[in-house]
Parts: C-alpha cells; sequence; structure tokens
C-alpha cells in the first residue's frame, strides 16, 4: 500500500488554494489583526496586563479566525468536488477515499502550521513592542516584577490537606438539607463538596495564621525566581469591612513574607522567592489575620481556594507547546469540516462545521447546564418531563460532542501557566484520535456515495 495518491490529493489542493488570492489575502489580515490589535487594546495599561492583552489579542483573536476559516476550507474540501464531479481528478491517479480525505486532512493541516507559525512571529513581535515602558510613574522593579511574572512558566501546586471524616461530611451536608429544602434537590455530589469546604474552612481571629503544606516542588533553577500564591480569602463582616489585612509567610530553606490587603471574596496573588523551597520540594506557608486585635474582624480561609504557581520553565518553550495544542485543535476543527463535506453540500457542510466548533467552545458549560436541570427536583407536570426528558437528551449529547475549551492554551499563556509535556501527551492525544476518528467516518461516509468510489 502506498501514499502516493493521497499526496498526490494534498499537493493538488495545496496548489488549488494557494492560487486563489482569498486565502492569502486571508493570512495577512489575521498576521496584520495579531501585531495591530494588542497596540490598539492596551491603552494606559500596567505593565502586566499590557502583556496579557499581547497575548489573548495577539494570539486568541487570530486563531479564532483560523478555526472559523480552517472549518469552512474543510467543509468546501470533497463537497464541492462531488458537486461538480471533479472528485476522480484530484489525484494523478484513481484513489480510494480513505486516500483523498487523508490528502485533504494534511493540505489543511500544512496550512495551518504556516498561519500559526505566522502568527506566532506576531506574537513575538507584539511583545517586543509590548514593553518594557519607562515612564508613567512606573517604578524599573515593578516592571522588572511585571515581565518575570508573566515570562515565566508556572505550573500549578495544591496544598496537602487532611483526609476528612465521611460521616462528618454526610451530616453537615443532610442538616444544611434539612434547613434548606430547595438544596436538598441537588446532586449528592454538590452537597458533599460543599460541606468539605466547610469542614476545611478555617476561621482566623486578629493574629491568629494557619499552615499550608505543599510537597514535590521543582527547586529553583536560578535566583531571582519567585513564587505565586493565588488565593482567595473571605471577611465575617463582609458589608462593614470589605477590605483585610493578611500577612502570606514562607517557612522552608528561607524565611519570607507579603503583607496585603485585600478585598472579600476577589481572587488576589502574593509573590514570594522562590528559595524558600526546602532541598526535598517542601514548602509551608503560613496565611496569618494581620488585623488590629481590637477589631474584631474574622478571615475566613478555604485551602482548596489556595493555588500556588512554581516556575516551571520559560515562555517561549511554552508557547510552543501551547501552539502545538491550538494546531491540534484546528486539526481536529479540520476533521469535522471533512466529515460534513463528506456527508453534505457545501452549505450544509459548512453551517454543520461551525456549528460543531461553536459548539465544542462552549460545550463544557452547556453540558454543566443541561446536568443540573437533568438533576433538579421530581417533575410535577408535562412540562417539566418534557423539560427534564430534554435536558437528559442534551447532557448525553454534549458529551459525545468535542470540548476544545476544558483546556485553554492561549489562556495558560496569558495567566503565566505551563503547558506541560504530560498535558501535551495526554491533551494533544485526545484531540489527535478524534480528528483521526472523525476522518475515518469521513472517508467512510464518502466511499458509499456514488462518486465517492
Amino acid at each position: 500500500m502506498t501514499l502516493a495518491p493521497a499526496l498526490a490529493v494534498q499537493g493538488a489542493f495545496l496548489r488549488q488554494v494557494l492560487r486563489a488570492r482569498a486565502p492569502a489575502a486571508f493570512a495577512a489580515l489575521v498576521v496584520l489583526a495579531a501585531v495591530l490589535l494588542p497596540r490598539l487594546a492596551e491603552g494606559d495599561a500596567s505593565e502586566l496586563v499590557r502583556l496579557q492583552v499581547a497575548v489573548a489579542y495577539g494570539a486568541g483573536l487570530p486563531v479564532f479566525l483560523a478555526a472559523v476559516a480552517t472549518a469552512v476550507l474543510a467543509a468546501g474540501a470533497v463537497a464541492r468536488e462531488v458537486e461538480s464531479r471533479r472528485i476522480h481528478l484530484v489525484a494523478t491517479k484513481p484513489a480510494p477515499a480513505w486516500q483523498v480525505v487523508l490528502g485533504k486532512a494534511g493540505a489543511i493541516a500544512v496550512l495551518d502550521a504556516l498561519l500559526l507559525a505566522a502568527v506566532l512571529a506576531a506574537l513575538a513581535a507584539s511583545l517586543l513592542l509590548a514593553g518594557p515602558r519607562g515612564g508613567g510613574g512606573v517604578a524599573p522593579g515593578d516592571a522588572e516584577r511585571a515581565r518575570e511574572r508573566f515570562f515565566a512558566a508556572r505550573a500549578s501546586a495544591r496544598p496537602v490537606l487532611a483526609s476528612l471524616d465521611e460521616d462528618a461530611v454526610r451530616r453537615v451536608a443532610e442538616r444544611r438539607a434539612e434547613e434548606e429544602p430547595r438544596w436538598g434537590e441537588r446532586s449528592e455530589a454538590e452537597r458533599h463538596a460543599w460541606a468539605r469546604r466547610v469542614l476545611r474552612s478555617t476561621y482566623l481571629r486578629p493574629g491568629e495564621s494557619a499552615e499550608l503544606r505543599f510537597q514535590g516542588l521543582p527547586a529553583p533553577r536560578s535566583t531571582g525566581e519567585t513564587l505565586v500564591v493565588r488565593f482567595g480569602v473571605y471577611s465575617a463582616r463582609a458589608h462593614d469591612a470589605p477590605r483585610v489585612r493578611v500577612r502570606w509567610e514562607a517557612r522552608g530553606a528561607e524565611t519570607a513574607a507579603a503583607t496585603l490587603q485585600v478585598l472579600h471574596g476577589v481572587p488576589q496573588e502574593a509573590s514570594l522567592p522562590a528559595a524558600c523551597i526546602e532541598a526535598g520540594g517542601t514548602l509551608r506557608l503560613a496565611l496569618s489575620n494581620a488585623e488590629e486585635p481590637d477589631s474584631g474582624l474574622t478571615v475566613v480561609l478555604d485551602p482548596e481556594e489556595v493555588e500556588l504557581l512554581v516556575p516551571a520553565g520559560g515562555f517561549w518553550p511554552n508557547a510552543l507547546r501551547a501552539f502545538a495544542i491550538l494546531f491540534l485543535q484546528l486539526l481536529l476543527v479540520a476533521g469535522l469540516g471533512l466529515l460534513a463535506s463528506c456527508l453534505f453540500t457545501f452549505p450544509t457542510a459548512a453551517l454543520a462545521a461551525l456549528f460543531l466548533y461553536g459548539t465544542s467552545l462552549a460545550a463544557g458549560y452547556l453540558r454543566e447546564t443541561f446536568a443540573l436541570r437533568a438533576a433538579a427536583g421530581r417533575p410535577e407536570s408535562l412540562a417539566d418531563w418534557i423539560e427534564a426528558a430534554s435536558a437528559a437528551f442534551g447532557s448525553a449529547v454534549f458529551r459525545l460532542l468535542p470540548d476544545v475549551a476544558s483546556f485553554d492554551p492561549i489562556a495558560r499563556l496569558e495567566g503565566g501557566r505551563a503547558v506541560t509535556l504530560a498535558e501535551l501527551g495526554l491533551e494533544g492525544g485526545a484531540l489527535a484520535l478524534k480528528a483521526a476518528a472523525a476522518l475515518a467516518i469521513g472517508a467512510f461516509a464518502l466511499s458509499r456515495r456514488e462518486l465517492g468510489r
């Protein structure tokens, strides 16, 4: 078995696309948007925000446009040739259906790879244009810290939490269900998750502290690296005192502390030197209520809302891994478009491909919405029965549809979070398998059509 027919189909389709003016104009528009949009949107923002805007606008929007173009291009790749009866002329010799589909997919993959490479180059230009910017009352040290926060890719670590007595968890959940009948309509998993948060929450009066322990952290690779503690605390008197003073203290190879005033329930960040991590990868963090003793203000901490971001590599290797996942996401979009192209005419295939891509962006939200409605209380009327059945059906359907928004590489880059090799393997492998399945179904459908034989 040879792949010569597939390669011939790929070459013919590439020449057909590259000869047209519209794809070149679109690529130029995408690259131009990647360079100019961040400059137009950043305004008079801080150093960190300007860098984040450069990623959000310089990569996020161009990649979305590339996905839409991929869906439309794939939708017409086979459908238009079937409609015009040119399906047998796309290769130098007769090709089976699966080689036709494979060749089209290979051509689209090459175009997507070139477009993503251009977007990545434009992103590099945007980040160079984005800073550092002097003046404006910005201290040089603040700008350096902002760039270190952005350009150091960080992996997420959670504190080690003690196990809870499941009987106590059940009793807390049942007590609230007795007090609030509507609460009892929620699923058991939701009720128990809330009960665990209640039992793990720590109440700190002025001067009191609570210690969290992290394990398995990588040792710092150079001086100057920082740890970022993301957290949210709550004020027991949110209406009277929405802002509270807290103090984070790192206890490890070195001791360091950061005191800041935070807003009730709003996610915050505190920076501490990475040199505090012990040789074995252990770090102890203590949160103290730094309010005045006579304030009577209690701070509430949920340990599950504390996240430690640890340096785990540089920005550009992380960007390459992120763009590799973006490429596989576009490959999945191409697979869905080709599947629709093998089944329908071009207008229908384009609408189907765009619909599948749109639902894949919101699949997680829609799946949770349907699941919540399906888990609601017992239906009491015909309308309730219909609504519950529709929710159950929708929940099942959206479990089958792809969900590309569950792992957002652009958000990872924007937030300074690492895309690890393990995540690239797992997430990328899942995307590749889904794309291969879509292509296989499309090839089978095409082989069943008269013009596809």
